[in-house]
């Protein structure tokens, strides 16, 4: 979940690894999904806007958060 003032740096380290891990493990391991409170998009630390794909209610009805 993106709050606004997120660092792009830190949605940049963390999504990084995940990507790695999945080359590495020539697989999907791992999936991510860019989420914010509403699902508008969210302003970063640097003024930013990120877009985000879904509001939180999204993840509590496909039951990945409860």
């Amino acid at each position: 979940m993106l709050l606004p003032g997120t660092g792009m740096a830190c949605l940049s380290a963390a999504v990084a690894v995940l990507s790695h891990a999945n080359k590495l493990a020539e697989q999907t391991l791992y999936r991510w999904t860019l989420c914010s409170w509403d699902g508008l998009a969210v302003v970063s630390e640097e003024g930013f806007e990120v877009g985000v794909q879904q509001g939180i209610q999204g993840l509590i009805q496909r039951g990945w958060i409860s």
